[in-house]
């Protein structure tokens, strides 16, 4: 199976996101019938990237899964095959926590990044209670 993984934060053993990647992938690599390809940002600002990437995989590469672990903007513009993970619900629940721009993208592509994938995982209890209940929908 050919998965491609948005790796993009999976050096910053800092944060969360970074360290929950950064395990995804050492267990990716113990599977043998898994073929995985990381995407990472290169040196492509924000908006080119995402654009680079969503035509590469919409017309280009073939592969069987792409996840999303920490962003909703590639699964919300349709990308086929899609599993993402949402960490939590900040951008509804606290959104005076977050900068002005992670509470927008977040607000503006979350619900629809969440229909139009075909798993979403989170990874407490309480998120999933929150996406279950539609608290914020």
């Amino acid at each position: 199976m050919k998965i491609i993984i948005d790796a993009r934060e999976a050096g910053n053993f800092s944060s969360g996101k970074g360290q929950y990647i950064g395990w995804l992938l050492k267990e990716f690599k113990r599977r043998k019938d898994l073929e995985i390809f990381c995407l990472t940002r290169g040196n492509l600002p924000g908006l080119i990237w995402y654009f680079k990437v969503w035509f590469w995989l919409k017309f280009i590469k073939k592969y069987d899964l792409f996840f999303s672990p920490t962003s909703f903007i590639l699964p919300a513009l349709g990308i086929k095959n899609t599993v993402m993970t949402v960490h939590d619900l900040a951008c509804l629940k606290n959104a005076k926590t977050l900068h002005f721009k992670t509470w927008l993208l977040e607000r503006l592509f979350l619900k629809r990044a969440i229909k139009k994938t075909k798993a979403v995982i989170a990874p407490s209890c309480s998120v999933k209670q929150d996406l279950l209940g539609n608290n914020f929908f």
